[in-house]
Order: structure tokens, then C-alpha cells, then sequence
């Protein structure tokens, strides 16, 4: 998970992260990657299963990360898709 690698919990960048368990030993985390590199575009996705899903889920929205189902992330994927 390089794209997040060395994030701290007080990084500002933590409240571009989007954060959903579908289920409760799986975790989803995505984001707009040229927010953490900018030479990368687009948004990235990574799915976990572990027992903590909720948990962790939790823990993150706690320091600022957002729900997945956020318009603004709705909006940035929909943005990028071709007409």
C-alpha cells in the first residue's frame, strides 16, 4: 500500500480517504491518488478482509477519513467517466 505509506493519524490528507465495510471482515479504502502523489492520477481502491473491518472502519472516520457514500467522491468518479 505504498500509496499510503508513512501516513500519520493528524495528517490533513486523512479526510481525502473514503472508508466503507461492506461486511464485517471486509474493509474498502479509496482515494484520488494525486493527493498523496502527484505525478499518479485517478482514484485507487483497496479492499482488506480482516476481523477489525468495523472496527478499523470506525477508528478511521474518528480522525476525519468519510464515509464511502459521500457525493464529493460520487461526483469524482463520475467526472471521470467518458460521455
Amino acid at each position: 500500500m505504498d500509496a499510503l505509506n508513512g501516513l500519520a493519524t493528524d495528517d490533513p490528507r486523512i479526510r481525502d480517504l473514503y472508508v466503507e465495510a461492506p461486511a464485517d471482515d471486509w474493509l474498502c479504502i479509496s482515494f484520488e491518488s494525486s493527493n498523496f502523489h502527484k505525478q499518479w492520477e485517478g482514484i485507487m481502491e483497496y479492499h482488506f478482509r480482516t476481523k477489525k473491518a468495523l472496527a478499523l472502519q470506525s477508528a478511521l472516520l474518528d480522525i476525519g477519513a468519510r464515509g464511502r457514500g459521500q457525493v464529493l467522491f460520487r461526483a469524482s468518479i463520475l467526472s471521470r467517466l467518458p460521455v
